[in-house]
């Protein structure tokens, strides 16, 4: 009796043993196989994330509050164009910038036989891309050529004027930062003004004028057909993301 009572007190043992060990073979595989899944999930998480990131830093666009003016005074010395940055998002690196002008004018500044006629114009600035041929400044750190418009102030590293365009004062080579403007004007080309309140066609450039100047490069040719109450819409273009950052209708000023 002693015998069979340890007999099947040691089945018994052997037994529990068994069934442990079949009970945490069947577990493990499971354990491991969520394991993996939490690890997956985990890491595709971060990688979606990641590339979140990537993606919208990549296509979001800065933003920037501007103001501009542009005025025909009838001669080169009442007569710009003008921008200043009131507040950015970040500096905005111009080389990364284009700037387009369009613009209708019915002809009201036109000749009697042009009275009335729309007059369509505009232009676009690349940066890098010299739009300005300056007749006589020798001091242009590219010879003759530069490219407006021409900044001053903060972001901009070289000290600029009417008849001095270093690269660092060009468009593409500084930053647009809050307080940065730029100025530019028509250039001194034996310009003909058209006198106040009389009618015009043109500012009729002389025959020394060897290239365009700063208003034709920004306005576009016959820029001088606008006149008070004209208005031009103003777009600055961020290249990198393919956003617009400005876009502005300005009242051509007297």
């Amino acid at each position: 009796m002693l015998l069979q009572q340890e007999y099947r007190e040691n089945n018994m043992q052997n037994l529990r043993k068994k069934t442990v060990k079949n009970g945490e073979a069947a577990v493990s595989p499971v354990v491991g196989v969520m394991l993996m899944l939490v690890v997956t999930i985990i890491i595709a998480a971060v990688v979606s994330g990641f590339a979140g990131n990537t993606v919208s830093g990549k296509d979001k666009a800065p933003s920037a509050n501007m103001e501009f003016h542009i005025r025909n005074g009838g001669d080169n010395a009442t007569s710009y164009f003008t921008m200043k940055v009131l507040g950015v998002s970040e500096p905005i690196a111009t080389k990364n910038l284009r700037l387009i002008t369009s613009w209708t004018t019915t002809g009201k500044n036109a000749t009697s036989l042009d009275y009335g006629n729309a007059t369509i114009g505009g232009s676009t600035t690349y940066s890098g891309k010299a739009n300005v041929r300056v007749v006589g400044e020798t001091s242009a750190y590219t010879g003759n050529n530069i490219t407006v418009p021409t900044g001053y102030g903060n972001g901009v590293t070289e000290w600029a004027n009417d008849t001095y365009h270093p690269l660092g004062a060009q468009w593409g080579h500084f930053s647009l930062s809050s307080g940065t403007m730029t100025f530019d004007k028509p250039g001194d080309y034996g310009l003909t003004g058209c006198g106040s309140g009389s009618v015009c066609s043109n500012y009729n450039y002389s025959d020394n004028h060897a290239g365009v100047d700063a208003m034709e490069s920004i306005l576009g040719y016959n820029w001088t057909y606008l006149r008070q109450g004209d208005t031009v819409n103003v777009r600055i273009l961020d290249a990198q993301s393919g956003n617009m950052i400005v876009d502005q209708n300005v009242v051509v000023e007297r």
